[in-house]
């Protein structure tokens, strides 16, 4: 089954996703379950599955569907002068 979420943590390598099920509770991805992409932004809307790891809930065939501008997530440093 494929669920839609936002990205609601995003660190280098892993994070998290606040799925719109609101069934379910927030899922952790790694960025071996991504598609198409090495890494996911803060914001980002996304479809994936829920799979299993160690035991664990995770996502995994995440592919991002509404991708963010980089500057509308964090302000431009040092801006002109």
């Amino acid at each position: 089954m494929k669920y839609i979420g936002k990205v609601i943590t995003a660190h280098r390598t892993f994070g998290f996703i606040s799925p719109d099920d609101l069934a379910l509770p927030e899922v952790f991805y790694h960025r071996t379950g991504l598609i198409g992409r090495q890494r996911l932004a803060f914001g980002e809307i996304v479809e994936f599955e829920i799979g299993e790891f160690n035991g664990k809930t995770v996502a995994v065939n995440v592919r991002v569907i509404v991708p963010v501008k980089l500057s509308s997530v964090a302000p431009e440093i040092g801006g002109n002068r």
